[in-house]
């Protein structure tokens, strides 16, 4: 019976005894959306320029507040955290492929999808001017007698411009 209760105390004391993270460090999946947050902050402070650093600190302190207050947590617990998830780095670099997998999708997703090129104006106005040179070569100047109103007449009402049109008029004008 003495065995017995030996082997029950030392199987407790064998599972009790696993490594695990203390409760009063933030676990691996909610460290992982804190970082992640924290990394997005950083890269946004990075596109800021600031006349020294002083002024960076005062710009992004709030932004990190609002972080762990988002999640729950105060700087305290973050920094504990983080000097705990350093002492452990296999925990840490898994935490961090994690954190580099989202930020890579964020940033494919907030990419600027491809945009067909627009041409220039300035090259579709030369385009333009091109077809329009082209046109007024192939048209010929037309021949018109001087002393004859009958081919101007013939000639207008061939083609349908306004001249055209006062001819019409003016036969109804005689009928």
């Amino acid at each position: 019976m003495r065995r017995f209760f030996t082997v029950i105390i030392l199987c407790a004391l064998f599972y009790s005894c696993k490594p695990g993270i203390p409760k009063d460090i933030i676990q691996p999946n909610k460290m992982e959306n804190v970082l992640y947050d924290i990394h997005v902050i950083d890269g946004y402070s990075a596109t800021l320029s600031f006349p020294n650093m002083d002024s960076a600190k005062k710009v992004i302190a709030p932004f990190y507040k609002g972080v762990y207050k988002k999640h729950g947590i105060d700087s305290a617990l973050y920094n504990r955290s983080l000097d705990y998830y350093y002492k452990n780095p296999k925990l840490m670099k898994l935490m961090y492929d994690h954190v580099t997998e989202k930020l890579i999708k964020a940033k494919d997703k907030a990419a600027p999808k491809a945009i067909p090129e627009v041409p220039k104006v300035d090259s579709a106005k030369v385009k333009d001017s091109i077809k329009l040179a082209s046109k007024a070569v192939a048209v010929k100047p037309i021949a018109v007698k001087l002393d004859t109103v009958k081919a101007v007449k013939l000639k207008a009402v061939k083609t349908k411009t306004p001249a055209r049109l006062k001819v019409i008029k003016a036969k109804k004008a005689n009928k």
